[in-house]
C-alpha cells in the first residue's frame, strides 16, 4: 500500500471568517418583533461549509495535495494530514485531533474533516466529496456532507463546479441545531493558473434551512456573491431570506470591501451581523 504522509501546518483559510457571535443595530427603530435569526443562521451555516471546503481547496491549488514545504498557506503546528491514494476515490483525512486546536486564524478546531476526490480536482466530472468525524469549530458540531462536481466550463469559458450540502450544525451553549441545504454554482471568474490568494469565485444558487425544526425559510441569492482568495469574507452580493410566515429579509455583504459586516433589512429596517 502506498500511503503518503503529509503535514499540514494548517491554520489559516482565506475564505473562513463564519462565527456569528452579535449582531449590533445599524438603526435604532428596529422593530423588535422582526425575527432576524433566519439570516444570522444562513450566514453561521454557509461560512461554515465554506470553511470545511477550503482545506480541499487550497491543497488541491496545483492538482495535488500539498505540504508546509511549498505553500505558505498552510501555518500552525496542530494538524495532520493523511492522503491515501492506494483506494478510490483517492481518501484526505484533515486531523485536528481529539481536542481544541487554536489555528492561526483564532478559530478553535476539533476532530477530522475526511476528503474524497474521484479524479483530478480540475478535470471535468471530478466529485469531492467533505464529511466529518467529531468535528467541530469554536465547538459548533457540523455534520453531513459538501459535495462538489466539476462541470467543466461555461458560456464565458470559467470553470464551474455544482456545489450540495446537506448539513446540520449543533451550535455551541446549546444553542440548538440548525438544519442547512444549498445547491449552489461556484464560477471561477478569476486567478485560474494563479496561486490561491488570487482565485476568485461567484457564486448563485438557493437554499433552505431551520432550526429545531423550526424558524423555517428559503433563501435565493439575487447578486452573486463574490469570494475572494485574499480575504476572509465574501465582500459582495446579495441574498432574500424568505422566512415562513414573516416579512423577506435582505442580506448585503457590502462592495467589495474585505470586512465581517452583513447587512440586513427587513421592511426598510437594516441591522448589521458581524462574522467573527
Amino acid at each position: 500500500m502506498r500511503i503518503k504522509k503529509l503535514l499540514l501546518s494548517i491554520g489559516i483559510l482565506f475564505f473562513a471568517g463564519y462565527t456569528l457571535l452579535y449582531w449590533g443595530c445599524a438603526n435604532s427603530d428596529t422593530n423588535p418583533d422582526y425575527n432576524y435569526g433566519q439570516a444570522a443562521d444562513n450566514a453561521l451555516a454557509e461560512n461554515l461549509y465554506e470553511d470545511a471546503g477550503d482545506w480541499s481547496d487550497i491543497s488541491m491549488e496545483f492538482d495535488f495535495p500539498k505540504s508546509t514545504q511549498i505553500d505558505t498557506v498552510y501555518k500552525g503546528t496542530c494538524v495532520s494530514s493523511t492522503l491515501d491514494t492506494t483506494v478510490t476515490p483517492h481518501k484526505l483525512i484533515i486531523n485536528f485531533g481529539t481536542v481544541n486546536c487554536k489555528c492561526d486564524d483564532n478559530k478553535y478546531r476539533r476532530g477530522k474533516i475526511i476528503v474524497t476526490y474521484s479524479g483530478k480536482y480540475f478535470q471535468q466530472g471530478t466529485v469531492v466529496i467533505d464529511s466529518f468525524a467529531n468535528y467541530y469549530v469554536n465547538d459548533n458540531k457540523i455534520l453531513g456532507t459538501r459535495t462538489i462536481t466539476n462541470k467543466g466550463r461555461n458560456e464565458a469559458n470559467h470553470m464551474y463546479w455544482d456545489l450540495i450540502v446537506a448539513g446540520q450544525v449543533i451550535t455551541s451553549k446549546n444553542g440548538g441545531t440548525i438544519t442547512w441545504n444549498c445547491e449552489r454554482t461556484r464560477e471561477w471568474i478569476a486567478g485560474e493558473g494563479q496561486t490561491h490568494a488570487n482565485w476568485e469565485f461567484g457564486i448563485t444558487g438557493t437554499s433552505n434551512g431551520s432550526r429545531n425544526g423550526a424558524l423555517t425559510y428559503t433563501s435565493t441569492i439575487t447578486q452573486q456573491l463574490i469570494r475572494k482568495g485574499s480575504c476572509p469574507w465574501i465582500v459582495s452580493g446579495l441574498i432574500d431570506i424568505q422566512p415562513l410566515d414573516q416579512p423577506k429579509i435582505e442580506l448585503d455583504y457590502g462592495n467589495d470591501t474585505c470586512d465581517s459586516n452583513i447587512f440586513a433589512t427587513i421592511n426598510g429596517k437594516t441591522i448589521t451581523l458581524l462574522l467573527k
